[in-house]
């Protein structure tokens, strides 16, 4: 069930906000290439959970020796989750730093250790966020399909606290299905029966 809020954003077509896996990794050289990448080789500071602003390699490297004590001896396991936080185009690149400084620290502080860069190389100020996977506690993060909606929505609001007006609705609740289907043609599509923008493509292509 959707909220009002939630409904409301969609009948007002506000913009999508983004967050996804871009990429887990394990060892320190493979977290550490993450970590290079994110800061572009020390040219851009990264921000741990404490609020603390790396501007060096070595601050970083000092952290990376911190995290590997909680690295995993199997060949497969993940020992750092890079998140990628987006908000729409030209979008306060300002107002996106304090959103995303204020997702990670509701969502990961308490239990996890993380470093994160804001990237303006494009139009969607986006920030990058390398988290490590055993947290505080011993417990490692597992996130599913329901973790990353609930951390979509959470980064939209903190994007809406932040005077960033965005959505994080599903798909299907805007009436868009898995490749930007519209919903009325997967319901066609159900029943088998063709859409007709697709049937006069059959016809082009026959005549």
């Amino acid at each position: 069930p959707m909220s009002l809020q939630q409904m409301l954003s969609i009948a007002n077509k506000l913009p999508q906000v983004v967050l996804k896996v871009s990429s887990y990794a394990k060892g320190v050289s493979r977290v550490g290439a993450t970590l290079k990448y994110i800061g572009r080789d020390s040219e851009l500071p990264l921000e741990n959970e404490e609020g603390d602003i790396l501007t060096q390699w070595e601050e970083v490297e000092d952290t990376l020796s911190q995290w590997q004590h909680d690295f995993g001896e199997r060949s497969n396991s993940r020992d750092s989750m890079h998140l990628i936080l987006s908000t729409p185009t030209n979008s306060d690149r300002i107002a996106t730093q304090r959103a995303v400084r204020d997702f990670c620290a509701e969502t990961f502080s308490d239990n996890h250790s993380y470093l994160f860069a804001m990237h303006d190389d494009t139009n969607n100020p986006h920030g990058h966020v390398v988290v490590k996977m055993r947290g505080f506690d011993g417990t490692k993060l597992d996130p599913r399909k329901n973790d990353l909606k609930r951390w979509r929505e959470q980064f939209a609001e903190k994007c809406v606290t932040h005077g960033i007006d965005v959505d994080a609705s599903p798909r299907l609740a805007r009436g868009v299905g898995s490749k930007g289907d519209r919903l009325s043609v997967i319901k066609m599509a159900a029943r088998g029966v063709e859409p007709l923008a697709k049937l006069d493509l059959i016809n082009k292509v026959r005549d």
